[in-house]
């Protein structure tokens, strides 16, 4: 992706946010956040402002190399320029704490949706019956209160669900 985007450049062409979007997308499907993070940059360097789908992508990113610190500062960057996170927004962010060793730091993203009157997706549900599952701790007896509950919101939802009939 980034060679076809040194070509366009070759050929007088100049990269857009879209461009810039579509290559860190490129790099969190390819694992790479590293590679994400500095286009990202090299975006910005450009006077280029990233939108909410570029954050979501790169927070993605941060959530496929394990870098749940970088996810929660860029998710804190992004609402300090006024950009407002949308449900893919959390759910990648749930998904970096998660993946990142830090399944207790997943509930705080969604209780940050509901006070904002943001509902939840599949894929919200998704990532915190992973962190949930996750947040159990061998050593220590019983769970978090947290948990438990966000659980029983779990459930509730699932078990609303009308089954597929085949």
């Amino acid at each position: 992706a980034v060679q076809r985007v040194e070509a366009m450049q070759q050929k007088g062409l100049v990269p857009n946010v879209i461009t810039y979007r579509a290559l860190v997308s490129a790099c969190e499907k390819g694992k790479q956040p590293e590679r994400a993070l500095q286009l990202f940059e090299a975006m910005q360097q450009k006077g280029l402002a990233p939108n909410v789908i570029t954050y979501s992508a790169l927070i993605s990113a941060c959530e496929k190399g394990k870098q749940p610190e970088r996810a929660l500062q860029l998710f804190e960057a992004m609402q300090q320029k006024g950009l407002v996170p949308n449900v893919i927004t959390y759910s990648a962010l749930i998904s970096a704490c998660e993946k990142g060793k830090h399944p207790d730091r997943s509930l705080a993203p969604v209780e940050e949706m509901q006070q904002k009157g943001r509902g939840p997706n599949v894929i919200t549900y998704n990532a915190l019956i992973s962190a949930c599952e996750k947040s159990r701790q061998p050593d220590r007896s019983g769970e978090p209160h947290e948990w438990r509950q966000t659980k029983a919101l779990v459930l509730n939802v699932l078990t609303s669900i009308p089954p597929i009939s085949a």
